[in-house]
């Protein structure tokens, strides 16, 4: 099946929070880059703590993505994550 079939039922599961979650990590990137020095090593952690727990979601998909037999049942560990996403 086509990879349009994760995008497709992450659309109707959850609607405007998966592009958030997914636009989370370079988002983030940008804020950090952005970011005034004089705030220091408080907002690396602050970056370094969202990172460290929404890399899972970005492995599990480029783990997930490739495989040639699609159901939503390989979804269903990553949810809470997308809904963190969603949440940053």
């Amino acid at each position: 099946e086509p990879l349009s079939y994760y995008v497709k039922n992450l659309m109707l599961n959850f609607n405007v929070v998966m592009i958030g979650a997914f636009l989370v990590c370079p988002l983030l990137f940008f804020q950090w880059t952005m970011s005034s020095s004089e705030s220091g090593s408080s907002d690396r952690l602050a970056f370094n703590n969202k990172l460290f727990a929404l890399s899972p979601l970005a492995i599990w998909m480029i783990m997930v993505c490739p495989r040639p037999h699609k159901e939503e049942r390989f979804l269903f560990p990553v949810y809470p994550l997308i809904c963190l996403g969603g949440a940053v």
